[in-house]
């Protein structure tokens, strides 16, 4: 285990941590909006409308996961 390879994985935390907040950001957008239209059936927990967001957490989360398993191997 080095400092470079902390480093890294800790980078990696924060990146799938701000995707994390930017999906999160965008269901409150997501509801402020659907309140001011008055649309009573709006689903927040349905997260089908949020691709971009959910694909951004996914490939983090999976760059993460190489960052840990890189420090494990050390």
């Amino acid at each position: 285990m080095t400092h470079e390879m902390l480093a890294e994985v800790k980078v990696e935390v924060q990146r799938l941590l701000e995707r994390i907040e930017a999906l999160e950001n965008s269901i409150k957008e997501a509801e402020t909006n659907a309140k001011t239209c008055n649309v009573t059936n709006y689903k927040k927990t349905n997260l089908f409308w949020y691709p971009m967001e959910t694909g951004a957490i996914r490939r983090a989360s999976m760059d993460l996961t190489r960052a840990l398993a890189r420090l494990r191997r050390s």
